[in-house]
C-alpha cells in the first residue's frame, strides 16, 4: 500500500523510462501502476483508478491524445500530465484543449516530476472542493414575510406555501429563469417543523455527473479520483432537512434511475459502499424552468421520476405578470442595497416607475435586482431616467435619435449586460463551459444557446 495514499498510472512504450519513472515514484510513497501497451491503457484506468496519470504522447498503436479524451471522459477530474521527448507547441495546445493538466519534457531532469504531480494534485483538489461547495451553496433564510409582493398571483403562490410547508408531499417548483425557485424553497423549509435541520440546495446546471453523486450520496474512501476519506452527501448530512434539487432535468439517465429508487423507498448507499444500505428522512423539493413535456417526450427526463416529484405543483409567476409587484421589489432592493453600502435609500421618480412597469422583465426579479445593483452602487438615480442609459451611450440625458423606443433600449442594455456577464463567467472558468454555466446558475444548454446567440461560441 502507498505511504501517501496517491496512485499513479504511467502509460509508456519506452521499458527503460517507464522503470526509472515507476522506480522514483515508489520511493516517494505512490501507489504505481506501470503500462507499456496503450491499447489496454483506458481499460486499466478504469479498473486502477488513479489520483495521477503520467501518458506519454507518442506511441504505437494508439496516440496518447486519444487516450487522454477517453480517460477525461471517464473521469474529468483526474489528473492526467503528459509526457513527450519531443513535444511541439501545436501538441501541447491539443493536449490543453483536451483538458491535460500539465506538460512534462521527457529529457528533463526525471526528479521533477513527483513535484508536478505532486502539485497539479493540490490543485485539482482545490477544483473538487470548489465545485462541491458551489454544488451545496446554502440559499437563503426566507419566511413567508420575506416573499415581496401583493398581486393575487403571488397571494395564490404564498397561500399554496403557507398550505404545503407543513406537509410531507413532495414539491415541484417551476417557473422561468429568475423567478427566485430557491427563494420559494427555502421559504418552503423555514416555514415547516423542519427549520431546526439543513436546507440543502443542490445545484445541478455544469456539474460533472460523478461530483453531482457524491455531493447527493456521499463516498466511501477511494471511490474514485480524490475520495480519500469517507465523505457524507447532502441525503445524509440533511438530516430530517429538506434537499432543493435545482434543475433535476439535467440530470444523467443513471443519475435520474438511482434517484428514482431514493425518492421512493428512501433507501441510499455512499458511492464505493454499494450493499451498505442508509435510510434518510429528507424532504424532496425540486425545482426548474424546462418544458417538462419536452424533456419527457425527448427522453431526457423520466416520466415515472416526474411524477414522483411532483405530488404538488407551485408555479411561480414571472415578473411582467405581477402588476405592481414591481414597484414593492424595486423599492425593496434599493433599501436593501442601500443598507449593504451604508447609504441612505432614495424613492423612484414617477418617470421610473413608468419605465419599470412598461417593461417586460425577461429575467425576472434576478434582472430587476441586477439593474438595481448598478442603479444604488453608481449613485445615478437616473438610470431608469435617462433613454441613453439604458440604451448603453455615454452622451447626455435624452433620446439618442434613433427612433427606437424605451423598451427596445431596455433590451438592448439587458442584452448587453448579460453578454457581459457570460463573457465574465466563461473568463473565471478558464473557457470550461460547464463550469461557467454553474456559476451562473444556468443549464448547460441554455449557455450554448446565448453563447451562439451573442457570437461567444468561437470566442470560447
Amino acid at each position: 500500500m502507498a505511504e501517501n495514499g496517491r496512485k499513479v498510472l504511467i502509460v509508456d512504450d519506452r521499458l527503460e523510462w517507464l522503470c526509472k519513472c515507476a522506480d522514483l515514484l515508489t520511493e516517494r510513497g505512490y501507489d504505481v501502476h506501470p503500462c507499456r501497451h496503450p491499447a489496454r491503457a483506458v481499460e486499466i484506468f478504469k479498473e486502477f483508478k488513479p489520483d495521477a496519470v503520467l501518458l506519454d504522447v507518442k506511441m504505437p498503436g494508439r496516440n496518447g491524445l486519444d487516450i487522454l479524451k477517453d480517460m477525461k471522459t471517464v473521469d474529468p477530474w483526474v489528473v492526467v500530465i503528459m509526457l513527450s521527448g519531443y513535444g511541439t507547441a501545436q501538441t501541447v495546445v491539443k493536449a490543453m484543449k483536451l483538458k491535460a493538466d500539465n506538460f512534462i519534457d521527457k529529457s528533463s531532469d526525471l526528479s521533477n516530476v513527483p513535484i508536478v504531480i505532486e502539485k497539479e494534485l493540490k490543485i485539482k483538489s482545490m477544483e473538487i472542493e470548489n465545485a462541491q461547495l458551489r454544488a451545496q451553496q446554502g440559499p437563503e433564510v426566507v419566511f413567508l414575510k420575506d416573499i415581496i409582493g401583493e398581486s393575487p398571483a403571488i397571494k395564490r403562490m404564498k397561500e399554496e406555501i403557507r398550505t404545503y410547508a407543513d406537509s410531507k408531499l413532495r414539491v415541484l417548483l417551476t417557473g422561468p429563469p429568475g423567478v427566485g425557485k430557491d427563494y420559494v424553497a427555502s421559504a418552503l423549509h423555514y416555514e415547516s417543523s423542519r427549520r431546526d435541520y439543513p436546507f440543502k440546495n443542490l445545484n445541478l446546471p455544469g456539474l460533472p455527473e460523478q461530483l453531482i453523486e457524491s455531493a447527493l450520496f456521499g463516498h466511501e474512501k477511494g471511490a474514485y479520483t480524490g475520495a480519500h476519506e469517507r465523505k457524507q452527501g447532502i441525503l445524509e448530512s440533511a438530516k430530517a432537512g429538506t434537499v432543493l434539487l435545482n434543475e433535476f432535468v439535467e440530470l444523467s439517465p443513471r443519475l435520474q434511475t438511482k434517484l428514482l429508487g431514493v425518492v421512493e423507498t428512501y433507501v441510499f448507499s455512499r458511492v464505493g459502499g454499494e450493499g451498505k444500505d442508509l435510510v434518510t428522512n429528507v424532504r424532496f423539493v425540486a425545482a426548474t424552468n424546462a418544458d417538462l413535456n419536452e424533456a419527457v417526450a425527448e427522453n431526457r427526463l423520466r416520466e415515472d421520476l416526474l411524477w414522483r416529484l411532483k405530488q404538488k405543483w407551485i408555479r411561480i409567476p414571472p415578473l411582467r405578470e405581477r402588476g405592481e409587484d414591481i414597484l414593492l421589489l424595486a423599492e425593496h432592493l434599493i433599501a436593501k442595497k442601500s443598507r449593504e453600502l451604508g447609504r441612505s435609500p432614495f424613492s423612484l421618480s414617477e418617470k421610473s416607475e413608468e419605465m419599470l412597469m412598461s417593461y417586460q422583465w425577461p429575467g425576472n426579479v434576478r434582472e430587476l435586482k441586477n439593474y438595481i445593483d448598478v442603479m444604488v452602487e453608481s449613485g445615478r438615480k437616473e438610470l431608469f431616467e435617462s433613454p441613453a442609459a439604458l440604451a448603453g451611450d455615454s452622451g447626455g440625458v435624452g433620446d439618442n435619435g434613433d427612433g427606437t423606443t424605451l423598451k427596445e433600449k431596455v433590451k438592448r442594455v439587458t442584452e448587453q449586460v448579460e453578454r457581459a456577464e457570460i463573457e465574465n463567467a466563461l473568463h473565471r472558468s478558464g473557457g470550461s463551459r460547464k463550469k461557467a454555466a454553474a456559476h451562473l446558475g444556468v443549464s448547460y444548454r441554455d449557455l450554448l444557446y446565448k453563447m451562439k446567440k451573442y457570437g461567444l461560441r468561437e470566442k470560447f
